[in-house]
């Protein structure tokens, strides 16, 4: 089988998510579908740091701020969504 020249995330995510979700050696994976070890490496380096990019940015919760009088405000207070109360004195 000739050498394929993949270039774009588009092209290669496909490939290293069949990679992952099979069960086949890297050597194997890469000799059927054309391409170097090195290269399958690097774009699966690429693959998880998008993946774990993804993944932080939805463990943020949007919080509203509410701008008490500085003169008045003794504490602060930071209420979770799981019911814990955060009470910071000033």
């Amino acid at each position: 089988m000739g050498k394929k020249k993949f270039k774009t995330s588009e092209e290669m995510f496909p490939l290293v998510k069949a990679y992952l979700e099979g069960e086949k050696s890297r050597a194997d994976f890469c000799f059927e579908n054309g391409i170097k070890q090195h290269v399958l490496n690097y774009w699966l380096s690429q693959y998880r740091k998008n993946q774990s990019q993804s993944s932080v940015e939805s463990k943020f919760a949007k919080i509203t701020v509410v701008e008490p009088s500085l003169a008045t405000a003794q504490e602060i207070t930071i209420q979770c969504a799981n019911g814990v109360i955060i009470k910071i004195p000033m």
